[in-house]
């Protein structure tokens, strides 16, 4: 069973099924690898074993980048973890202004959650 929760924009909060909503928002931790972009949810379907995640990630620097990857952790309301995956965007390599696609599962066990968070890292190109 399917259920599909619409997402726009970089946070959204978007309903799916029995009026239970998923927000999905730019992750307040960071990394050493965190990466200029940004990303916007274009559809977020709940699916029986998780959640899939489509959107687009666009490079807002000024250096080109290999093996750009979105990592999403899910968690329910009041912060109890859930999961986490990260999904590599295509291409492989995303210049200045240019955008890469993300399609892939964050395995949530068939739990749903209240909020995904994310964020973008990669290698600089050579």
């Amino acid at each position: 069973m399917k259920r599909t929760i619409i997402a726009a924009a970089a946070l959204a909060a978007v309903c799916c099924a029995h009026g239970q909503s998923i927000t999905v928002a730019r992750s307040q931790e960071t990394t050493s690898k965190d990466l200029p972009f940004s990303y916007e949810s274009e559809k977020t379907v709940a699916e029986y074993d998780g959640v899939r995640m489509l959107g687009t990630v666009k490079n807002t620097g000024s250096s080109t980048f290999r093996y750009v990857k979105v990592t999403f952790t899910a968690s329910r309301s009041g912060g109890q973890f859930v999961a986490r995956d990260a999904i590599y965007a295509e291409p492989n390599e995303i210049g200045p202004g240019q955008v890469g696609y993300v399609d892939g599962l964050v395995k949530t066990d068939g739990i749903v959650p209240d909020r995904i968070e994310w964020n973008v890292t990669g290698n600089p190109a050579r």
